[in-house]
């Protein structure tokens, strides 16, 4: 809240190249498909079905690919032996009790790591998206909480 209201988001935002979050953005879905196809290697028929599934799912409009390719999964690895379901024991729980504690070299440590990764990689490429289709978003106002009255 405090970058927000000091205006300092957007200085920073501007001060950073579009390319270079719009890498940063290609970085993280890039590295998110391709573990679709890593998977092939530990368990092909799993992998591939699921991936021609969606593919066909996609080609011929379905309304939910990904649910399709899912159930394939399952009902694969349920024929394969390898979903291991736990015994459930369904007994009462009671409360444990924990004192939060506070210290103020952790609450630096998280809160600054924290940001830092939200600002980078959620905030950012979402803003330079929005900017690349002609779309000017309050940037500072995206990032501080306002109640209206």
């Amino acid at each position: 809240m405090i970058v927000g209201f000091a205006g300092v988001f957007d200085r920073i935002i501007r001060a950073i190249p579009h390319s270079i979050i719009m890498a940063m953005l290609a970085g993280v879905l890039v590295l998110f498909g391709l573990k679709n196809f890593f998977s092939t290697r530990v368990n092909p028929l799993l992998g591939f079905a699921m991936i021609l599934n969606f593919v066909i799912g996609r080609t011929l409009k379905w309304r939910a690919p990904v649910l399709a390719a899912f159930l394939i999964g399952l009902a694969i690895a349920l024929t394969q032996k390898k979903v291991n379901l736990p015994k459930l024991d369904f007994s009462m729980t009671s409360p444990v009790w924990t004192s939060p504690t506070f210290s103020v070299g952790s609450f630096f440590t998280l809160t600054i790591s924290i940001f830092l990764m939200v600002m980078t990689t959620q905030n950012a490429p979402g803003i330079a998206l929005l900017k690349a289709v002609n779309y000017r978003p309050p940037i500072n106002q995206v990032i501080r909480w306002e109640q209206s009255v």
